[in-house]
């Protein structure tokens, strides 16, 4: 992948570090909020976790809401 569709992909996902940096916890820290279901849910691309930049964002200015309840106020199912 070349230099520039690399940055741009990274404007649009997070890896677990970047995110960790992002909410100032550790790496760790996000997998246990992930496996209790207190983050949006992240997708898996090509066997590799990654949380999309927009969802996040809305998700910190909903109040960070649990997944469940996040996903109650996208309008989606779990």
């Amino acid at each position: 992948m070349d230099t520039k569709r690399k940055e741009q992909a990274e404007k649009l996902l997070w890896t677990v570090k970047d995110l960790a940096i992002s909410l100032g916890v550790s790496q760790s820290h996000i997998y246990r909020m992930k496996n209790k279901g207190l983050l949006p849910k992240p997708s898996r691309i090509g066997g590799v976790v990654r949380w999309s930049v927009q969802e996040v964002k809305a998700w910190i200015d909903a109040g960070t809401p649990n997944m469940l309840r996040w996903n109650e106020m996208k309008g989606g199912a779990a």
